[in-house]
């Protein structure tokens, strides 16, 4: 989290504690008792989990022909312990109970909540400036789309963990995520948790469809199809006038700039990748690149990053790269869709992450705290009950088994079952 903050000196701590607080998580998830009763081998999460460590062992060798072999190593290494910790907590403490999977990823969400609160209230008590680029909000992050990425990553999650509280936990733990949304004035993030509702929509026929669910699919593709003209009526209200991030959501005038940055970065991105198609420059090797292409007037734009997950794949793995992560994020997705309607607002917010990296590096930008909740509930929703398509719901490893004695393990529940 302290890599998110408007602060160089706390920037630089939470950089240099990452790859130990990731390697104390590791140690924290060895140590929980495994299974004496193991679950079925899920196939899915074995492709999944395979997959990805595959990837990781190419980005590894990648470092052989990466212009900053640093940098990649230490992408490397991070990713390294970051799965392995998500798999190890899966396999020793999810597949266990999922309560305690609810809490797990409860925590999580509730010190980001909490983070959001404090930079409201530090805004409005005039202790941090509001942001200081074009009025979108920042508060006490980075930049504006560090705002939007982490309300855009927390909106469903909470929305899921909070649906069994009172209406007013429901509403706010909901309300505080959006607004970070719509200070922020991302068009991105916007559209990323539209596409997560549209998703989350269509699940939900899939089940029971009506007619009134129909209409509301109906009206929900029109809104993501005209979502420029339904912002233009905004933005010339009262409303629009007094949050200018709002009238920057519109697309129009001088607010297209950045638009236009990233359609730059992405055609100076294929330059790049026309150079090495196959194997890619190397892990994490985007900044490196787009300054070097810039440097020699290869290009005409130079940014840490292409503003976009999946072009900074191609740029940094190649072909070979992204059709092994394809493989995973295929079992992702296919895991998504067979998701029971209880887990639906978990699987949403993992699509709005997929769509989120369209227009942001957020996948693999493990230096912000919305990419590792996106893999977070991605590992997790593995370890939730799932309809099998060729018979009833499957309720895969969610029970408290009576002879595992975790720490973490319900006592009471444990002693029920027993009995």
């Amino acid at each position: 989290m302290l890599t998110n903050l408007n602060d160089s000196a706390l920037i630089a701590v939470g950089t240099v504690l990452r790859l130990p607080t990731l390697l104390a998580g590791v140690l924290f998830a060895l140590s929980q008792k495994t299974p004496q009763h193991r679950a079925k081998t899920d196939p899915a999460f074995v492709i999944y989990r395979s997959a990805l460590f595959l990837f990781v062992a190419f980005g590894i060798i990648s470092s052989i022909w990466a212009p900053d072999r640093v940098d990649t190593l230490i992408k490397s290494a991070t990713l390294v312990l970051l799965l392995a910790f998500l798999n190890l907590m899966k396999t020793r403490r999810w597949d266990v109970d999922a309560r305690v999977l609810r809490g797990d990823i409860g925590d999580f969400v509730f010190v980001l909540q909490v983070t959001l609160v404090v930079s409201y209230l530090l805004t409005f008590l005039g202790v941090v400036p509001f942001g200081q680029f074009q009025g979108r909000y920042s508060g006490i992050f980075w930049n504006p789309n560090t705002v939007a990425m982490l309300g855009a990553t927390l909106i469903f999650p909470s929305a899921w963990l909070s649906r069994s509280r009172r209406w007013p936990v429901r509403v706010s733990s909901v309300a505080i995520p959006s607004a970070a949304v719509l200070l922020s004035g991302s068009r991105g993030a916007l559209l990323a948790v539209a596409i997560g509702a549209l998703f989350l929509l269509l699940k939900s026929m899939l089940v029971r469809p009506t007619v009134v669910k129909w209409a509301a699919l109906a009206v929900g593709a029109l809104s993501v199809a005209f979502w420029e003209d339904i912002l233009m009526f905004v933005v010339q209200t009262s409303l629009g006038s007094r949050i200018p991030a709002l009238t920057r959501l519109y697309r129009g005038g001088e607010l297209a700039l950045t638009e236009t940055g990233r359609s730059n970065i992405w055609r100076d991105s294929g330059t790049i990748f026309a150079d090495s198609p196959l194997l890619g420059h190397g892990l994490n090797s985007t900044r490196t690149v787009l300054k070097d292409y810039y440097d020699v007037g290869l290009t005409d734009t130079v940014l840490g990053h292409a503003h976009n997950s999946y072009v900074e794949l191609l740029l940094d793995v190649g072909l070979i790269g992204v059709s092994v992560i394809a493989v995973a994020f295929a079992a992702l997705i296919v895991r998504l869709l067979i998701l029971n309607e209880s887990a639906a607002l978990l699987a949403a917010g993992v699509v709005t992450g997929f769509a989120l990296g369209m227009t942001e590096s957020f996948i693999f930008g493990l230096a912000a705290a919305s990419a590792i909740l996106w893999w977070w509930t991605s590992f997790a929703v593995f370890a939730l009950p799932f309809k099998h398509p060729h018979g009833d719901a499957v309720q895969r490893r969610n029970t408290v088994h009576p002879r595992y004695h975790g720490p973490f393990e319900n006592q009471q529940v444990d002693a029920a079952v027993t009995k």
